[in-house]
């Protein structure tokens, strides 16, 4: 229950708030502006909209990689908290015991945190390569674009395509960003969560059985051993005042 709960808000503050907060610059409006001409070079009655399109949405969804890479950090501590937790009070008795165990998870922790980047740097890099302009929740709002004029109509129908073009890529990039809402928190799951989940005793057994380590491992923490033996011979004076209290009766 603990680990759903902090699940649930780290996934809605690490993944869902920090995305919802990569909205298009102020500037953007300038930076189509340049596109364009920078698009249409010395011809400036050419202008190609597909480009200048894809061009500002890439460098959107550039933004999107710090915020997922660090979503995907948060959740690996929510995981690495709650094994320290469960370490510390079932190990507590046996500190080396738990220093070696520690180090075990952290090490399968960071590498499978190390294949959740990898799926979705490559999957971020596959939008990035193909801005597909025919998805269907695309094509639903999409204006048109003039892309057609004389050299006496280009500076006013280049300001009448930028809120246009805008509007492309501000739909777009919203598209993108609810399949990583969805995307981002399943591969968390899947290739984080689970797999950590189904491969920890494995990779216990496999590390702390090596060699000769048991005896060390299993050495118990002086303090706790000193307050066992205490509490065995506090038993036994119980057990003897039992008996003492016994023969007088």
């Amino acid at each position: 229950k603990q680990w759903y709960q902090r699940r649930v808000r780290v996934f809605k503050t690490a993944v869902f708030d920090e995305l919802d907060k990569i909205q298009l610059p102020d500037h953007i409006e300038e930076e189509i502006r340049d596109e364009i001409q920078s698009a249409m070079g010395a011809k400036r009655a050419l202008f190609t909209p597909n480009i200048v399109f894809e061009n500002m949405v890439k460098a959107q969804l550039k933004r999107f990689e710090v915020p997922v890479r660090n979503s995907i950090k948060k959740c690996a501590e929510v995981v690495t908290d709650i094994t320290t937790t469960i370490g510390k009070q079932t190990l507590k008795r046996f500190p080396s015991l738990l220093r070696e165990s520690h180090h075990v998870s952290l090490c399968l922790l960071l590498e499978k945190v190390k294949v959740v980047d990898s799926f979705i740097e490559s999957y971020l890099r596959c939008e990035q390569t193909y801005i597909n302009s025919n998805h269907r929740l695309f094509i639903e709002s999409r204006p048109g674009i003039e892309t057609t004029y004389s050299d006496a109509e280009v500076l006013e129908i280049e300001e009448m395509n930028i809120p246009k073009i805008k509007a492309f890529v501000e739909e777009y990039v919203n598209i993108i960003r609810r399949q990583l809402m969805d995307i981002v928190p399943k591969s968390v799951m899947c290739f984080l969560v689970q797999e950590f989940n189904e491969n920890l005793h494995k990779a216990h057994m496999t590390r702390l059985l090596v060699g000769d380590k048991a005896d060390t491992l299993m050495a118990e923490d002086p303090f706790h051993a000193e307050r066992r033996q205490k509490v065995l011979e506090m038993m036994k004076a119980l057990e003897s005042a039992e008996e003492i209290t016994s023969l007088i009766e």
